[in-house]
């Protein structure tokens, strides 16, 4: 068909030179340059200048043609490569999800120079190093990623200040996080991250006016509120122990307001109750913890009017606080307890005996309970029964304890805390002989 098209094509052509030239039989002078002249035939002139305009655009499609071929070629070839790369990516990521870090780690390697500085490489060279524990490295390797991106994420920032913090390097984290806040002032993660590294720092001060922002970001106040109420006790009781007066006196108004606003707190009353014994104020000592015990109901602070009475050889402070404890609170076994316990000490035998008389049954399950039974057994002449009770007393080595429990995670303390080291609630502790 083409051939036919060709030789019909080729047919007009000469048919028309052929017309040209019976039209036409004169011949001219054609001058090439100044000097160089033929004397031609029109037709062939004519016949020449076509085929000239012909060559020259066969010339320019071939260049064209040939131009995009090689385009073409070049093409294929990048994206056969790039199917091999996301190939290799994609086994990459299977590896990873099944653990298999030392091949990963092979295969990584072999890809390097093809990814480069890709971000998707370096994300997922990053997790292999989280998954090795190289917290640094995947640092590292984050950091650069940032770099490389246009503007930076906020979560490649988050994950950068987070990585940070697992290297150990808590202030380049903070760094970060600051960053972030500097973008979005209230981005509760970074609010919460840099609270977090503060707590670990026990840096109380600082961590007070983040968890007040944070108290503004979160849609659940109440919980926030309670842990800020946690951070300035605890920046209270920091300053409680400074030598300069100026700061432990911003720790009493700190612990004051708290006590308005949490008047059932037991570890406020014992902090700052302490706070004046050791600076030899005892009377504010014994007015706090009068006013703690009155507010609570907690015998702890009965004990540590106890102790400071007898310090000060007076002893009938005690009894009369006591007196009045055991006919305010007939049902607290714990203000009957530490009544027995000091009635022994002060050699009241009796006045102990008739506490001991209305305490419930159960209580004597406790150790300490029982060796008092023992000590009453002995003073009634029945020394067999009392020598017994204490030989089975003894074979519980830790007999000599104090059942101090934490109420909300119940965690056992042989003496009494104001912070439980296992939840870190603040006076949470309960004293139950039971």
């Amino acid at each position: 068909m083409i051939s036919k098209i060709f030789f019909l094509l080729l047919i007009i052509l000469l048919s028309m030179v052929g017309f040209i030239a019976y039209q036409n039989p004169q011949a001219v002078d054609f001058t090439l340059v100044r000097g160089v002249s033929f004397h031609v035939s029109l037709t062939v002139l004519v016949l020449f200048a076509f085929c000239l305009g012909a060559l020259i655009v066969l010339v320019v499609s071939m260049i064209r043609d040939t131009k995009r071929s090689f385009r073409l070629r070049k093409e294929r070839k990048a994206q056969k490569r790039e199917i091999e790369r996301l190939s290799a990516y994609s086994v990459i990521l299977e590896r990873l999800m099944w653990g298999n870090v030392k091949d990963i780690e092979n295969r990584l390697e072999s890809i390097g120079k093809d990814f480069k500085e890709e971000g998707r490489f370096l994300r997922v060279k990053a997790e292999l190093y989280k998954r090795q524990g190289k917290w640094n490295e995947a640092y590292q390797i984050i950091s650069q990623l940032r770099l490389i991106q246009e503007s930076p994420k906020i979560s490649t920032m988050m994950e950068e200040a987070r990585l940070a913090k697992a290297a150990g390097l808590e202030e380049k984290a903070l760094g970060t996080y600051k960053e972030i806040l500097a973008i979005n002032a209230s981005y509760l993660p970074a609010l919460q991250g840099i609270r977090e590294i503060l707590e670990e720092l026990e840096k109380w001060e600082e961590v007070v006016p983040i968890q007040e922002r944070i108290i503004k970001a979160s849609s659940e106040k109440e919980p926030e509120k309670k842990r800020l109420a946690g951070y300035r006790y605890r920046l209270a009781r920091q300053l409680l122990n400074e030598a300069d007066e100026t700061f432990a006196q911003k720790g009493v108004e700190i612990m004051r307001s708290l006590m308005k606003k949490d008047s059932k707190n037991v570890s406020l009353y014992v902090t700052l109750g302490n706070y004046y014994r050791r600076n030899g104020k005892a009377k504010e000592a014994a007015k706090i913890w009068e006013k703690g015990f009155a507010k609570t109901g907690d015998a702890t602070l009965l004990v540590l009017q106890e102790d400071l009475f007898i310090e000060e050889k007076k002893e009938g402070e005690t009894l009369k606080r006591y007196a009045k404890a055991i006919k305010d609170y007939p049902d607290n076994v714990a203000v009957a307890f530490f009544y027995i316990r000091f009635c022994l000490r002060q050699d009241k035998l009796e006045e102990a005996r008739k506490v001991i008389e209305g305490l419930q049954e159960k209580v004597w399950n406790f150790p300490f309970m029982r060796l008092l039974k023992a000590v009453f057994l002995a003073r009634d002449g029945k020394k067999d029964e009392a020598f017994d009770l204490c030989e089975e007393v003894a074979k519980d080595k830790d007999w000599l304890r104090l059942p101090y429990e934490c109420q909300k995670c119940g965690e056992k303390y042989k003496t009494w805390v104001d912070i439980c080291s296992r939840c870190g609630e603040i006076g949470s502790l309960t004293f139950d002989l039971t």
